[in-house]
């Protein structure tokens, strides 16, 4: 049977990329969504034209219960996993960040939504995958952060606090099963526009683009170190 990667946030962006990559370098792929149901539908059709088997699982990690009821449906559906990468992520639009999201102005709704979805919904995704991946040879988590992590950005409080919270989890995951999988972190700096960003906003920035990170996923699923953070500037 073929490894089995589960990849949050597959229906869109970069969780989508990495999971149609993922396929292409031999892992059957669980394409979780919340909302993007016609992307994530898009992205089990291109890892299924490859040849791979690819299993849909709609779950809005916002909820308390989300982590449980994915890995068990995941456990039922599939019966293994090897590679866990947490991409699902809230992140405030352009056009709302000046004005809501800082220290003073910031909601405690939207604190809610990035604490829950950014930190707590991985945290309980890796208790709940844990012995799954402990039984894989080459059992592996991939974090995914972004430069709020490296910028500490104050005009995006919640965010940045909820992003360097999942680094701590990062760490002391690595810590904690360590000699059973690897846990990595993977910092993204300027990868692709924001989907709400004018055209004069995404002429000023110099973008990554997505192929690097491709690459260093390649790189951290062969040979990544456990507890290590690897960056895409």
């Amino acid at each position: 049977m073929n490894q089995v990667a589960l990849v949050t946030g597959a229906g869109k962006r970069i969780g989508q990329a990495i999971a149609v990559y993922l396929a292409e370098i031999g892992y059957d792929v669980v394409v979780h969504y919340s909302s993007s149901q016609a992307g994530a539908e898009e992205t089990k059709a291109k890892i299924e034209n490859m040849g791979r088997t690819a299993y849909l699982i709609q779950s809005d990690l916002a909820e308390t219960y989300a982590p449980k009821e994915l890995i068990g449906e995941l456990a039922q559906r599939v019966g293994r996993l090897d590679l866990l990468v947490n991409s699902a992520s809230t992140y405030p639009e352009p056009d709302r960040i000046q004005s809501q999201h800082s220290f003073e102005k910031e909601s405690e709704e939207e604190w809610e939504e990035a604490i829950a979805v950014n930190t707590r919904a991985p945290f309980f995704l890796i208790k709940y995958a844990s012995k799954l991946l402990e039984k894989s040879e080459n059992g592996l988590i991939i974090n995914i952060l972004d430069r709020s992590v490296d910028e500490m950005i104050p005009s995006r409080t919640a965010h940045t606090v909820s992003k360097n919270a999942l680094k701590v989890v990062s760490d002391l995951g690595a810590r904690s099963f360590a000699g059973k999988f690897r846990i990595c972190s993977l910092l993204l700096g300027r990868i692709i526009p924001g989907e709400r960003m004018s055209e004069e906003e995404v002429a000023a920035v110099r973008w990554v683009g997505i192929e690097p990170v491709l690459e260093e996923v390649g790189r951290i699923t062969a040979a990544g170190e456990n507890g290590a953070t690897y960056f895409i500037r």
